[in-house]
């Protein structure tokens, strides 16, 4: 099975915040939004963000990597996606 495309994973992304973040639901907000600035999510939904890229995605994220370049927003969570899967 191909692996999901930038846009499909941003998408994906994008899905799982607004179904699992009540406040997102109300909110209009951008790919390139800082997630935790703008009061999308909190420090536990970071965690659950991590949970699911690590589940939908494959992907064993480090501790390391968890920075706001890499998680700050849904794009840069994207982007990471992608360059985890060595197409970035």
């Amino acid at each position: 099975m191909p692996q999901a495309s930038h846009e499909q994973v941003l998408a994906q992304l994008t899905e799982f915040v607004r179904m699992n973040f009540p406040r997102a639901r109300r909110m209009v907000f951008e790919p390139g939004d800082k997630l935790l600035d703008k009061g999308i999510i909190d420090s536990l939904g970071l965690l659950q963000i991590l949970s699911f890229v690590e589940t939908a995605f494959g992907l064993s994220v480090k501790d390391t990597d968890v920075t706001e370049k890499n998680f700050g927003s849904l794009a840069t969570i994207a982007d990471y996606v992608a360059r985890q899967r060595g197409e970035g």
